[in-house]
């Protein structure tokens, strides 16, 4: 009898425990992405697992809102704006809640309440902060709920009319015990600002399932190295980025001076469910220099009572230095944007750029051309001059007179240095590029102006005034480059262009001069749509334009890619080259392209190289790529990733010496970033010499 009451229990047992088992597989009751349902406003919507109810039919799914890039959530502005969702499952009780969420207005008053439906009375479990900034970081919260049987939430905001609050990833939890997958390390590919304390280096991604008993971490292992002994790292920080795989509300795990080679962090970081991320950030010390570059491994990570080895997810890459030129509000400039950059004969670099005094939109508006100069290889940069300012000219203000999108070349025979610039007088609060009008005066169509500097960039000309050089009357438009110009090997100067026809179309083409800049000439479209491009001269004396092709902007198919076309008559005909639009993706952006010799383990060898945004999709990644062949290919293995992260996107290389190129590139860590790349490093890497 007692073997048979043994096995009975051992029955009931496994029973129980396989049903339990079977129940809560899952610690998600409901994930709402807002990705799947039909955007628009809404009474209900039902899924399969809840229903969502507005209380006026106000609230809708939008396809993106604020800094939400994808399908969201918007309870709109008003007074008592409810939404509530309720699981169908009521065996299935909500006992956690996690969601990110974005104020869209600083109007006061504010107030954003989660409550819960407990025993037939609404109870509230979170109140924002009513004095919290607007529109600055999407939020991520997690929160616990202290009560039984809740299968009904409601979200309520009381904002002025003009704001609301964005809902992302709305995840609902039972209580399941917390599981985790193995952590992943991974280089996180944004220059090394010499400035800055904070360089993001390597992040570390760590997957959970469920809140209950949440999991902590305590100890990261961290190995750093670099090129050469003595690294130039002042201390090293890790951050905990409360589930945002980006920096928005880091919060400091643990910093260590830099004393070894390894380092050990220690602290106590409670887990959510979902994506974890911490970053591993380096602060270089007043020693180091714009050649640096740094290697971060992560070793070893304990969590809870176990300790991991962090998967690599990618090959480790070495992090290079990098100079902020421009930050966000530098001199009292809001924004610097469009970068140009030259070595000059004697070695000078010579940096120009967009100086947009008020905000960060193209002209129209308040905008001067900077310069910046180096006399010692880009290791150090002088103050910033102003070389183009058209003032108040014609008696209007200065935000109806910018001047911006420059474009330099060196002339290699004189020394001289020119600047192009495009100048748009009047069409206040318009946009010059859709504003300008047929017509050849100021107060009709844009100018392209020139200014010259004969002693090494020190001083600058007046402003010079080419327009009804090579304008016609029937275009609306003439501008430069922008980026940078080349000298010809016969002497010829030589401007990517671009202008829009008596039809408005857009076309690149190139300006040219003879007689060292005193004339200039116009060649005929490239190709049609195509805008801001730039030029070099290939071995047989005929000239390559690649160009920025709107066309991108709907095909992310394997026709997406740079237009490149070639002219061997200075621009009055042009025919397709063979990869044209099929080669080098763009999301529609601002290249650069360079070609030059090098010395490549002791051999001179002819490089073309190209810097974009690497993408199809948005302006990230910048990526320099290389071709030995005059641009007929660009082998995938000589890529190389600057900054994977979003910024503007703009760049434009120069030679430093015989194995250095710099580049200069609207990054994701400051408006204009500097950084120096040692191409035979970068070639004997991949060939293994």
């Amino acid at each position: 009898m007692k073997g048979i009451f043994n096995l009975f229990f051992f029955i009931v047992l496994i029973t129980g425990f396989s049903n339990c088992t079977i129940k809560n597989q899952s610690p998600v009751i409901a994930r709402i992405s807002f990705d799947s349902l039909a955007s628009g406003a809404f009474d209900q919507i039902e899924t399969e697992e809840i229903i969502i109810s507005s209380n006026n039919g106000e609230s809708r799914v939008l396809l993106a809102g604020g800094r939400i890039k994808s399908s969201c959530l918007f309870i709109t502005g008003g007074d008592k704006q409810q939404v509530e969702f309720e699981i169908k499952d009521q065996d299935n009780a909500i006992a956690y809640l996690s969601l990110n969420y974005q104020r869209l207005s600083s109007d006061l008053p504010f107030d954003f309440k989660i409550d819960v439906l407990n025993n037939s009375e609404w109870v509230t479990i979170f109140n924002s902060d009513g004095l919290e900034e607007a529109g600055i970081f999407i939020k991520k919260t997690s929160l616990p709920i202290q009560y039984s049987a809740i299968t009904k939430i409601r979200f309520q905001s009381d904002t002025p009319g003009n704001g609301g609050v964005l809902i992302d990833d709305l995840i609902f939890l039972n209580d399941q015990f917390m599981s985790l997958g193995i952590p992943v390390s991974e280089s996180v590919n944004t220059p090394v600002i010499l400035s800055e304390s904070f360089n993001p280096v390597e992040k570390i991604s760590i997957s959970a399932k469920g809140e209950h008993h949440p999991k902590n971490v305590s100890m990261v292992k961290v190995s750093v190295s670099g090129n050469n002994d003595i690294l130039n790292i002042d201390s090293l920080s890790i951050y905990y980025s409360n589930g945002m795989s980006d920096y928005n509300l880091l919060t400091l795990f643990d910093k260590q001076a830099l004393d070894t080679k390894e380092i050990v962090f220690n602290g106590n970081q409670m887990l959510q469910h979902g994506e974890n991320y911490f970053f591993v950030s380096a602060t270089l010390n007043k020693e180091a220099n714009i050649r640096d570059v740094l290697n971060v491994n992560t070793r070893e990570i304990t969590i809870g009572n176990k300790s991991y080895n962090p998967i690599d997810s990618t090959d480790k890459s070495s992090l290079r230095a990098g100079l902020a030129i421009r930050s966000h509000m530098q001199d009292k400039v809001h924004t610097s944007r469009i970068p140009g950059l030259v070595t000059t004969n004697s070695g000078t670099l010579i940096a120009v750029y967009d100086l947009r005094k008020n905000g960060a939109v193209d002209l129209q508006a308040d905008i001067d051309v900077g310069m910046s100069r180096s006399t010692d290889g880009g290791n150090s940069w002088e103050p910033m001059k102003v070389i183009m300012d058209m003032g108040e000219w014609g008696g209007l203000p200065e935000d109806e007179n910018g001047i911006g999108d420059p474009s330099i070349l060196v002339d290699q025979n004189t020394n001289n240095i020119w600047v192009a610039g495009v100048w748009a007088h009047s069409f206040k609060r318009l946009r010059n590029f859709t504003s300008s009008q047929q017509g050849m005066k100021p107060m009709q169509t844009s100018q392209l102006m020139l200014v010259k500097s004969e002693d090494d960039g020190v001083t600058w000309s007046a402003p010079i005034n080419i327009t009804e050089q090579i304008k016609k009357e029937e275009w609306f438009l003439l501008l430069q480059g922008p980026g940078k110009g080349i000298t010809m090997s016969n002497g010829t100067l030589v401007f990517p262009a671009q202008f829009k026809d008596k039809d408005q179309i857009p076309h690149a083409t190139i300006i040219w001069s003879t007689d060292h800049g005193l004339t200039w000439s116009i060649g005929n479209s490239a190709k049609s749509n195509t805008t801001e491009s730039q030029v070099i001269e290939l071995k047989d004396g005929s000239l390559m334009l690649n160009m920025r092709d709107n066309r991108n902007r709907d095909d992310k198919s394997n026709t997406n890619g740079r237009a490149i076309s070639i002219t061997k008559d200075m621009g009055n005909s042009w025919e397709a080259h063979h990869t044209s639009n099929s080669m080098l993706e763009e999301p529609v952006c601002m290249g650069s392209l360079i070609k030059d010799e090098f010395v490549i383990d002791e051999n001179k060898q002819d490089i073309v190289l190209f810097s974009n945004p690497a993408s199809k999709y948005s302006r990230k990644n910048i990526t320099i790529k290389f071709s030995f062949d005059d641009g007929d290919s660009w082998p995938s293995q000589y890529y190389t990733l600057l900054d994977s992260g979003t910024g503007r996107g703009y760049s434009c290389m120069t030679k430093i010496d015989n194995q250095h190129i710099g580049i200069l590139y609207e990054s994701s860590r400051a408006d204009l970033v500097f950084q120096i790349v040692n191409l035979e490093e970068a070639i004997m890497k991949v060939n293994n010499l």
